[in-house]
């Protein structure tokens, strides 16, 4: 297998790599959906995925690829790799990860999360000297076969898509939401230009005078019928309003009505109550690794 480091032009196919990976996996939910790769990539514009995620091809073909952000990373290695081959460059991308944050002279702990039911991965990151730490995100799904009521909102409050005018709007929602974040409209406008965003899946509880006050990205996976939100978040003075429900509600609608199998997000113990308020159940759990450089 030859490692090259990423370019532009690489987002889409490895937006399709990812889906395939969901598609051919036995290993249910145990790899990253398109919509959190594109947004990992691009929320923010200071990123510099050319220097920081390196990919792996065999005869031409994307077979895996490593994801990093100072100490934090991500790798996903092809399911359909026979085994040893498998297991080689799983070790190969631990390698490389803790040579570039070494290489850039980072100290402290090198960062990693995997699905908790990729055993293969797990051995694989205890042989390289990493250790499962107490950081624990949940994975919830809700399925969309039955009817869903539209969504509930305070009067004069609408749930709908972003308007051209109004990007500056939703880069500001974010900021309160997610301070301190590097988000921008920079990358407000590249991830809007990503080949897998949708316009209505962005959505907006929006008052009459403009202000957003809930937001959601749904990002949506035709090949396995699955739509992610991320980011979702409320403002502080329009939270306990049903409002963050609404946008929620609203996306599993326009999923399903594309015929979407089911919805997910992830999140941590803290939210879990709002996400099942929504009727999202926990499905699986991602458990991080470190390993101190």
């Amino acid at each position: 297998m030859l490692a090259r480091p990423y370019q532009p032009a690489d987002l889409e196919p490895l937006s399709v790599f990812v889906a395939r990976c969901h598609q051919l996996s036995a290993v249910p939910d145990s790899f990253m959906h398109p919509g959190d790769l594109v947004w990992r990539t691009l929320n923010s514009a200071q990123y510099r995925p050319e220097r920081e995620i390196c990919i792996w091809e065999e005869g031409g073909q994307i077979a895996g690829f490593v994801l990093q952000k100072q100490l934090g990373f991500d790798f996903t290695a092809a399911p359909w790799l026979k085994p040893e081959p498998r297991r080689n460059l799983l070790a190969a991308m631990l390698a490389h990860a803790e040579q570039q944050a070494r290489k850039h002279g980072l100290e402290g702990n090198l960062l990693t999360s995997i699905s908790e039911r990729d055993l293969e991965s797990a051995q694989v990151l205890q042989d390289a000297g990493f250790g499962q730490d107490d950081d624990l995100m949940y994975a919830l799904e809700r399925p969309l076969s039955e009817e869903i009521p539209a969504p509930t909102l305070l009067e004069g409050l609408v749930v709908r898509s972003p308007e051209p005018h109004e990007l500056e709007e939703q880069v500001d929602i974010h900021l309160e939401v997610w301070h301190p974040s590097r988000f921008s409209l920079e990358a407000y406008l590249n991830i809007r230009r990503a080949p897998v965003y949708r316009p209505d899946l962005d959505l907006v509880a929006a008052t009459p005078e403009g202000r957003f006050a809930s937001y959601c990205i749904v990002w949506y996976d035709p090949l396995n019928g699955v739509g992610e939100f991320e980011p979702v978040g409320t403002r502080t003075a329009w939270r306990r309003k049903g409002l963050g429900k609404a946008v929620l509600t609203e996306g599993f609608r326009r999923l399903q009505s594309l015929g979407a199998r089911k919805a997910v997000v992830y999140c941590y113990e803290d939210n879990l109550a709002f996400y099942r308020s929504a009727g999202l159940e926990v499905c699986n759990r991602w458990v991080g690794y470190r390993k101190p450089l």
